[in-house]
């Protein structure tokens, strides 16, 4: 796994600091996704873990 990481661009740092600013199409659907699922995730995190 780890060396396949390194092999292929699919690092979270990579697509935002590598991919975004030479509009990569890969990083701009990684972008799509990630903004709703760290929202989403916050959400839950802040109402159901932290709650209790």
């Amino acid at each position: 796994m780890g060396l396949a990481a390194r092999m292929a661009p699919s690092c979270n740092i990579w697509h935002l600091l590598g991919g975004l600013p030479i509009l990569s199409l890969q990083s701009v659907l990684f972008l799509i996704g990630l903004v709703p699922g760290a929202w989403l995730g916050s959400k839950l995190l802040s109402g159901v873990i932290l709650k209790q």
